[in-house]
Formats: structure tokens, sequence, C-alpha cells
């Protein structure tokens, strides 16, 4: 997706943000893995004035890192509570929103684990080499 924006400056070329760029979550599928992929972001103030592009570029075949969503994995939050299910053992590593790690631990069934205060928190989960992150908010 193209955003009317100029790469340099970050000034927006035209007047009117459309929906096309006012979300805030995007996906990208990776369908030739001998590519190299590249992307921007740029926040766009309520005066319509774009900041600068951060760049980002991605190897697919270079990437030791893969994510899946792991079947049997249940996270969630409530009553100041992060819940967890799993099928099988399973490492936790919960993090809140400035990266600091907050508990990791080997789990093999359900549980809770004590949340410190309110926020939020990425937890990811690890079976073998397989991982996916969660994002909970208390």
């Amino acid at each position: 997706m193209t955003v009317p924006a100029d790469v340099q400056t970050g000034f927006i070329k035209t007047g009117e943000i459309s929906g096309q760029i006012s979300t805030t979550v995007y996906s990208m599928y990776i369908d030739d893995e001998e590519a190299t992929y590249e992307w921007g972001v740029q926040a766009i103030d309520n005066g319509k004035r774009g900041g600068a592009f951060t760049l980002s570029r991605f190897d697919p075949s270079g990437s030791s890192v893969e994510e899946y969503m792991l079947p049997g994995v249940r996270i969630y939050g409530a009553n100041g509570k992060l819940h967890y299910h799993v099928n099988e053992s399973t490492t936790l590593t919960v993090m809140d929103e400035t990266g600091t790690t907050i508990s990791h631990m080997t789990v093999d069934d359900s549980g809770t684990i004590d949340i410190p205060r309110c926020g939020v928190y990425l937890i990811k989960a690890d079976i073998g080499h397989k991982t996916q992150t969660f994002k909970v908010v208390l």
C-alpha cells in the first residue's frame, strides 16, 4: 500500500486522511522467501503533519524465528491475573509495555500468574521451536 506522503520530509501530500491509512493494524503475507521485504511506518498528528518514516527490512530466508498459531494454548486476562491453559509443556515469558520481563516459567496445564498492576502485557509462548505472542490488557 502506498501512503500519499513524501518519504524525505514526512509531509502528507493530501489534505484528507482516508480510512485506508487511519488504521493501526496491518498484516503482510510473505509469498516469496527468496525476496527481501521493506516497509515503512509514519505517525500522523491531528494537524495532518506526518513525522519521519521509520523503515524496516525483512529477509525471510535469513530469519531463524518462526511464529505459529499454537493449538491448545489459551492466554487471557481476568480479575488482575493472567490465565493460561496449555496442552503440553510450554515456556511462558510475560513482559510489560517497556519490555521488562515480569515472569518466565515453564507450565504444563492450567493456572494463573499474578500481575502487579493493570496495563498491557505481551506473553510469549514457546513450544520447542514454535512461538506465539499474545497481547493481554488487564
